[in-house]
Parts: C-alpha cells; sequence; structure tokens
C-alpha cells in the first residue's frame, strides 16, 4: 500500500512504513526539470513516520526559533495532517 501526504510518501512493508519524499530536481546538461524520490527513512511505525514528516516540513523552514515557538509550530503542522485527514 502507498499513502501520500504532501510530496511525502509511505510505502507499507508488513507492520512498518518505508518513507521518501518527492523532490523536484533539474537535469544539468537539458535542464529538464523531472521529480526525483529522496529517501528519509526505513522500518517506521506509522506514528513516527507522520513525525518524521513534520519534523521535515518544519527543517524546511528557515528560521531561528526558541522552544517555545518551536513547539507550537510543531503543534500545527501536527494539526494540519490530523486536519487533513478529517481526524
Amino acid at each position: 500500500m502507498e499513502i501520500k501526504y504532501k510530496n511525502y510518501i509511505l510505502i507499507q512493508d508488513g507492520n512498518h512504513f518505508d518513507l521518501y519524499k518527492d523532490c523536484e530536481s533539474i537535469k544539468k546538461d537539458t535542464k529538464e526539470v523531472y521529480v526525483s524520490r529522496k529517501d528519509i527513512g526505513y522500518g517506521y511505525n506509522l506514528e513516527f513516520a507522520i513525525t518524521r514528516i513534520i519534523n521535515e516540513e518544519l527543517s524546511n523552514k528557515d528560521i531561528t526559533v526558541d522552544l517555545k515557538e518551536y513547539i507550537l509550530l510543531y503543534k500545527q503542522e501536527r494539526d494540519e495532517i490530523t486536519k487533513s485527514l478529517n481526524l
């Protein structure tokens, strides 16, 4: 089974999931844009895979925050995932 969220892909492997991220890349010689799949991790349970997605999303933000702000951003990302799933 393949589960998609934004540009993340979870592929079920028994009771665990492998996590990937689709990223746009550009070929050097032709300048053609294509999608490449980046490995994020293997053998995660669903809860940890979601945690990794949240951490990846937060690491894409180029900001400096204190711990309190980080926790608020973390909760916002988690809530966004929950709302997208209608949970």
